[in-house]
């Protein structure tokens, strides 16, 4: 599925109905009232929330707020329970947000795709070389063509989560654009499927650890994925992508092209990938 250009809806907290808008570039969750009377009953209540209480000294709770967009999707943003307050309108910071167009959170597989990814399980490998020389001195091309060959999945081993089985593979495919300079291109991804869904804070914990993960196998810790997708079995042998998780970038990629480059590739950790998983 896509993310649509524009994330608003309706949601209930605290037993309040609003409409939202979130923003993309602050990553900020902006709740409207859905009536004038609202507006101003929240006014008073916000003063007496957020007023300052010295006796109160405590951790802010970290929730999950959900809602439904207008293309009827769910979507899941978390965040903290300190939201800013202008004259009764919440305004709430976001950590990450999971859209998706199933009717619940539950999911049966994740795939994380992103630079670092390519460089640990390069992509190439889903193409086929052959060049043929016009003389025997090979300083002459007479023919030189690249085709897509299937690759098997790497098996990255499996360890227990919990009461769930997680396995982990590598992959990569290839895809086509007829219309660009170079038409074939090829992608790599991480993928760790589970034995029995998951819901969105165990979702949340194993995105986790495979930023540890990848940032212990390229030793730095600016680590960022382009894309983590989520995939439900909807018959034996099938999975259909059903949602997309999105997290703040916190930091820049890294820009050193030795340092990118750095990293314990796949094929030499094998199915140890598991054990330090």
């Amino acid at each position: 599925m896509r993310i649509p250009e524009r994330i608003v809806g309706f949601l209930e907290l605290q037993n309040l109905k609003f409409s939202f808008e979130f923003d993309k570039d602050k990553f900020e969750l902006k709740l409207y009232h859905t009536t004038e009377n609202d507006a101003y009953e929240r006014i008073f209540e916000g003063v007496k929330r957020f007023g300052f209480d010295l006796k109160k000294h405590k951790w802010v709770d970290k929730i999950t707020i959900k809602g439904k967009t207008a293309e009827m999707y769910l979507v899941y943003f978390g965040t903290l329970d300190n939201p800013s307050i202008y004259n009764g309108y919440y305004t709430y910071k976001v950590d990450w947000y999971y859209i998706t167009d199933d009717d619940d959170e539950f999911i049966d597989e994740i795939r994380f795709y992103g630079r670092e990814i390519d460089y640990f399980y390069s992509p190439s490998r889903t193409f086929q070389q052959k060049i043929k020389f016009k003389n025997e001195k090979y300083n002459q091309v007479e023919y030189m063509g690249v085709k897509t060959v299937d690759c098997e999945a790497l098996n990255g081993g499996s360890y227990i989560s919990g009461d769930v089985n997680v396995e982990i593979f590598c992959d990569s495919y290839a895809t086509m654009h007829p219309l660009a300079a170079m038409p074939l291109a090829s992608k790599s991804y991480f993928r760790m499927k589970f034995s029995h869904k998951i819901d969105i804070d165990e979702m949340i914990d194993k995105v986790r650890d495979v930023e540890r993960f990848f940032e212990y196998v390229s030793y730095r810790t600016n680590v960022n994925f382009t894309d983590i997708s989520t995939y439900i079995v909807i018959e034996k042998g099938k999975v259909r992508n059903c949602g997309k998780l999105v997290f703040k970038m916190e930091c820049k990629g890294e820009q050193n092209e030795k340092a990118k480059k750095r990293i314990i590739r796949a094929e030499y950790l094998d199915n140890h990938m598991a054990d330090i998983l």
